[in-house]
């Protein structure tokens, strides 16, 4: 197996070198610049000429002195791109200049006809397809990613189109040293440089909480944002792994949209519809809707999804100073889930668990990638209602007031069969039905004052900002045993019968959790002397969780116990520091160290909560551009959390297992290399390991010691072959090792490798006018491979998707 991954690997870097080398030689001239639609409001100029490059795709230079306390005219309607950034500049004093590049330097109207000189502390924006360089919703300030001391990905529409990201757990596609577990029963677990992110905080759509851990469908998000490392300075509670924050489609003033239709392998339909344009004459109300439907089975038996998207916003500008947008997302899913099998061990395992498990005898178990490990009647049902709106008002001096407001429903109800180890005959060790009636109802609301201010001749950014949420969460866990045959038996999925209803279920475990937070978070951008910015921020948190819990049997007389209460209130300050320092106007150098926190809602037994989980991130590395279509990043990071929790197998309840460090570099770069010609690549190297603790020296799961992403895509620019387009990518990860608590014969957790693996896409295209033709191949060479839970190997060991082929037709209008 690993030889012929490893040859895999090499005609994967064969191919793509190949191609690589067909691009730069067949590279066209460009062709004249398109009429395009701009909708950008009158707001601080910075801001507006971040939006005009993300609509024109084309890269701005703006001197940050030049465009501070300056404000930007609206530019709405269909027009060429020189004719909208002279609109953006009108008044302001400025001019702007064409690069041979295709790039766009702003100057000051004085300079015309004068050579271009270099100017330090200057925004570089970038608005290529395969890359922006501002992360807005995910730190909350309009920041340039590369002025910010923490390593932050920005994930466009594009390149989630052509890294098949579809699920929040897909981002390990484009994340060298992140991982995941393949899991399809529609929850997130994600691991970033060798951390579980958790679910209690960590995944975010436009900054709001989104408090379950399900898989939302991408059809109402433009980009996804990651945020490395500690973000309890920003968000308070949170895993020291990271942010993953989605980005939603906004609204526009002229009207426009596309319809797309995708067919694919395993029954793969889909359609989606996104339509924008004003509602009133004079464009102040404007409006965008969003929906989708998808039907589709899987490379694994029984399983499909049906999902259902409605999302629609409406925005509305009271002045070029004051805007408001209120937005629903609705999601519907309908599938048939599946934890996986354990791994099969071919000794005795009742002796293994009493005398120690040999690790020699510890397999995957030998069946058909698309033999499914639940029951053919396993179901489940997700609904998601989001409800969001925001007011935002930019006050003279270039100071923006913005509130936010959300309520958030999401239900969950689930039945299925789940099975543990396999035995040496294929029966499975232990065996059981669930049942899961669960809800989570968010209520929040934050405010958040940022700008900047003129102090000893340097210009100095400040932010503010208060947030208070409630969470309730009731829950109605049932389970009872049930025995299955042979997972080689022919009728594994049939033997079980149906559960009836929920007297069907005997053991049972119901709690109703209540949460508050508040925080309160300062930040300031302080910049002392030319190139050098330093970042100070601290936040107090304060959470108040109380937790009701009862459990029993539901078949003994009396089982209605009364519940048991446990309140945990955590008041913590983190802190967030950081030093950034521009070698040159295109190089900088930073440093950063920041605090996390997390407390856990888990249970250690009925009446105890497990302590929060607490983390540390140091980082320092490079920031530039080697042309301004083009940037990079190198990051060396080093980070620990502690009193980490583990998940009790077949229980509602969970331990801590000590303190988990990891330590790498990360190599990041993307953009434009040459006019038609779009490259993404991450490469990392990583070290994980527990620190103390029982799991001491042990490697945790999904924590590759090397990995490699790279995606590329190229459309010719002219002559006959205009318009057509050919894109590839590799996915490589190796040193996949992870440990399972049971005992081995030394008395020490059992490790298990998972091997190396590389996934190769490609795919062709066509773009004309209005319309844009694609066919794509993702796992090409149908590489197989395994992935672990987060639970060790008694059972949730998921194989990864086959090859899928995929055409897509979407209209522009």
């Amino acid at each position: 197996m690993v030889s012929n991954s490893l040859r895999r690997w090499r005609l994967s870097c064969a191919v793509a070198i190949a191609l690589a080398g067909a691009v730069v030689t067949t590279a066209a001239q460009g062709a004249e610049t398109p009429v395009k639609k701009f909708d950008i409001p009158a707001k601080s100029l910075a801001e507006a000429l971040v939006e005009f490059s993300r609509q024109s795709d084309v890269i701005v230079i703006a001197p940050h002195q030049m465009t501070s306390g300056k404000r930007s005219t609206a530019v709405s309607g269909t027009m060429t791109m020189q004719q909208a950034v002279e609109r953006l500049l009108e008044g302001t004093q400025l001019e702007y200049v064409m690069e041979g590049d295709g790039s766009i330097v702003v100057r000051a109207a004085a300079e015309r006809g004068a050579q271009q000189t270099q100017v330090v502390d200057e925004i570089v924006v970038h608005g290529a397809r395969f890359h922006d360089d501002t992360a807005g919703t995910a730190l909350k300030v309009p920041l340039s990613i590369k002025d910010t001391p923490q390593t932050v990905m920005a994930i466009t529409g594009d390149v989630m189109d052509f890294a098949a990201i579809k699920t929040f757990q897909d981002v390990y596609r484009v994340d060298a040293t992140g991982g995941t577990t393949h899991r399809t029963d529609n929850f997130t677990v994600n691991y970033f440089r060798g951390f579980r992110q958790q679910s209690n905080n960590a995944v975010k759509i436009d900054g709001f909480r989104l408090r379950a851990d399900f898989n939302l469908d991408f059809a109402s998000f433009e980009r996804l944002e990651l945020v490395k490392g500690a973000t309890s300075t920003m968000y308070g509670q949170n895993s020291i792994a990271g942010t993953l924050n989605a980005t939603s489609k906004m609204p526009h003033s002229e009207f426009g949209g596309e319809l797309k239709l995708e067919v694919g392998s395993f029954d793969h339909y889909r359609a989606d519809a996104d339509v924008y344009g004003a509602v009133t004459d004079d464009g102040a109300l404007t409006y965008r809707f969003v929906g989708a439907r998808l039907d589709e089975n899987s490379y694994l038996d029984y399983a499909g999804k049906e999902t259902t998207v409605i999302a629609p916003t409406l925005r509305y500008e009271f002045s070029p100073d004051t805007s408001a947008y209120v937005r629903f997302n609705y999601q519907k899913f309908d599938l048939v889930p599946q934890w996986s099998a354990g791994l099969q061990y071919l000794g005795d395992l009742d002796q293994a668990f009493a005398t120690g498990m040999d690790p020699n005898l510890l397999v995957v178990p030998n069946l058909p990638r698309s033999h499914f490990n639940g029951a053919s009647w396993n179901r489940s049902e997700f609904e998601a209602k989001l409800l969001q709106a925001s007011l935002e008002h930019r006050f003279a001096g270039d100071w923006t007031l913005r509130f936010n407001a959300q309520h958030n429903q999401q239900d969950l109800l689930y039945s299925q069969r789940n099975s543990g180890y396999l035995q040496a005959d294929g029966v499975p060790l232990f065996s059981f039905a669930e049942r899961n009636d669960n809800s989570f109802t968010l209520d929040g609301a934050e405010v958040n004052v940022y700008g900047d201010v003129e102090l000893f001749g340097h210009t100095h950014t400040l932010f503010v900002g208060a947030d208070y949420s409630t969470l309730k969460n009731p829950l109605l866990y049932s389970s009872a045993n049930a025995p299955t045959p042979s997972v080689f038996d022919p009728t594994y999925n049939t033997a079980t019968p149906r559960p009836n209803g929920p007297e069907y279920y005997s053991d049972y475990f119901q709690r109703r959790l209540e949460q508050e937070s508040l925080g309160v978070t300062a930040q300031a951008f302080i910049r002392p002397i030319d190139r050098l910015t330093v970042l100070i921020g601290g936040r107090y948190s304060r959470d108040d969780n109380s937790d009701h819990t009862r459990s029993g049997d539901a078949t003994l007389p009396g089982s209605d116990t009364p519940y048991d209460r446990v309140d945990l209130q955590t008041s913590v300050w983190t802190f967030q520091g950081g030093v950034t320092y521009a070698l040159t106007p295109n190089l900088n150098l930073y440093a950063s160290y920041g605090e996390s926190f997390e407390p856990q809602t888990l249970l250690s037994d009925v009446n105890r909560f497990i302590a929060p989980e607490e983390g540390v991130a140091k980082e320092i590395g490079l920031k530039g551009t080697l042309s301004p279509r083009f940037s990079y990043s190198l990051a060396v990071f080093d980070m620990e959390r502690s009193n980490i929790a583990q998940s009790r197998i077949n229980t509602p309840f969970s331990d801590a297992i000590g303190t988990q460090r990891s330590r790498g570099v990360e190599v990041e770069f993307q953009g434009t290399v040459l006019a038609g010609w779009e490259l993404f690549g991450s490469l990392g190297w990583m070290d994980a390991e527990f620190i103390d603790g029982e799991f001491k020296g042990y490697q945790p799961e999904n924590a590759p010691k090397f990995g490699l992403s790279m995606f590329s895509s190229y459309q010719f620019q002219g002559g006959a072959l205009q318009g057509f387009g050919v894109g590839a990518g590799v996915v490589h990860k190796r040193g996949r090792v992870a440990f399972s608590a049971d005992l081995g014969l030394d008395g020490r957790p059992v490790r298990f490798d998972f091997g190396d693996f590389t996934e190769f896409d490609v795919r062709v295209f066509r773009n004309f006018e209005r319309w844009r033709l694609q066919v794509a191949a993702t796992n090409l060479f149908n590489e197989k491979y395994y992935t672990p839970a987060y639970n060790g190997f008694g059972f949730g060991v998921h194989v990864n998707p086959a090859r899928t082929v995929t055409g897509q037709a979407l209209y522009r209008f």
